[in-house]
């Protein structure tokens, strides 16, 4: 399976942290100049020390001395006059980082898209660099898989997709995944660590971070047993490094609390799309 290219490319990473890195940092550079105290303050060397002087107007052409007990004030002008210069600096350094990550982002998704543009015909004598999310869903939703035949005769729902599932809940995600055009698989095979072969409920495919969540619905759970069974599931799960809100989402419910159309659309929105 073919992984973004942007991905692969640290420079393009890199560039996007330190981009983001710096619009927070300019946002608290923003944030202190408006707290600081108004004016200016002049500084000069006088001997091997340094004198401030305090102009609290632009047209104030030396300003007032500050003395060592004025040490507070001098700080904070100090820091302003600081913040004022590096700002600017910040602001540079981001218009261009900016204009980097952009035209990076264009051409990738310009090569993405090239391998679209071919016949179906001709596609498959092409091994392309990088595919769009589309493409991307597509080949990842092809790839064939057989499912849990554990317990087929409790498989009485009928998705809009046309798959059998076991309850009413699950038949709730499979359709608001299908409405949000996200490919899912239905119990298909994870195989573990220790070889044991588990069936999530829900295999989903975030084609825009290129990655693979497991969606386990948990749909009995005031009944004792079945709660005891997915505990240990779970555990199965977080000991083959699959944890909670990285690549493991869980939804419960129980008789008197089922599951709301609305918490299905919060981890939809929230992880996959």
């Amino acid at each position: 399976m073919i992984n973004s290219l942007l991905d692969d490319i640290s420079f393009y990473s890199d560039a996007k942290k330190r981009l983001n890195n710096l619009k927070a940092s300019k946002e608290n550079l923003e944030k202190a100049l408006d707290e600081a105290p108004e004016g200016r303050i002049r500084m000069f060397a006088k001997g091997n020390r340094t004198a401030f002087y305090y102009r609290k107007k632009s047209s104030e052409k030396s300003g007032t001395y500050l003395k060592k007990s004025d040490c507070n004030m001098i700080k904070k002008l100090s820091q302003k006059n600081y913040n004022e210069k590096v700002i600017k600096l910040v602001e540079a350094e981001l218009d261009e980082l900016e204009k980097i990550v952009n035209k990076c982002e264009k051409n990738a998704q310009e090569i993405r898209s090239l391998f679209d543009s071919y016949p179906v015909d001709v596609k498959k004598y092409i091994q392309p660099l990088d595919i769009s999310d589309f493409t991307f869903a597509e080949q990842w939703q092809a790839e064939p898989y057989e499912e849990s035949k554990g317990f087929v005769e409790n498989k009485i729902f009928d998705t809009n997709r046309g798959e059998k599932v076991r309850s009413k809940s699950e038949l709730n995600i499979a359709n608001m995944l299908d409405s949000y055009g996200i490919p899912y698989k239905y119990e298909c095979p994870l195989k573990l660590k220790n070889k044991v072969i588990i069936y999530p409920d829900f295999t989903i495919l975030n084609a825009r971070l290129r990655k693979v969540f497991y969606w386990e619905h948990r749909g009995m759970m005031d009944d004792r047993s079945y709660a005891k069974s997915t505990v240990a599931r779970i555990k199965d799960y977080f000991k083959n490094g699959y944890l909670l809100g990285d690549s493991l989402l869980i939804t419960e419910e129980t008789q008197e609390s089922p599951l709301r159309p609305s918490e299905i659309k919060a981890v939809i929105e929230r992880w996959l799309l």
